[in-house]
């Protein structure tokens, strides 16, 4: 399963929860990506966070829609955690 987390308001309302989410998703062989609407000039931050975190990838979005920017890295994602679902098929 291929699984997509959100950064703002999401992962950072609560990094250790993520961590441990993350962690444990990968361990039973899941894919987990961080899908953030910021652009890659803004990454820095979301890299430092994941300090070493077993992501698979983090997509940069901008303004396209998650799923649209997903697909366009080469990914399926089977689940959104959003806490703005619009994002995903809508963009910003």
């Amino acid at each position: 399963m291929t699984i997509s987390l959100d950064y703002d308001d999401t992962f950072t309302q609560d990094p250790g929860l993520w961590a441990a989410f993350i962690q444990a998703a990968t361990q039973r062989g899941h894919v987990v990506l961080l899908t953030t609407n910021r652009s890659p000039a803004f990454g820095r931050e979301v890299h430092r966070a994941l300090h070493g975190l077993p992501v698979a990838e983090v997509i940069f979005a901008g303004r396209l829609p998650k799923r649209v920017a997903a697909a366009r890295r080469g990914h399926r994602v089977d689940v959104w955690v959003d806490d703005l679902p619009h994002t995903v098929d809508l963009g910003r």
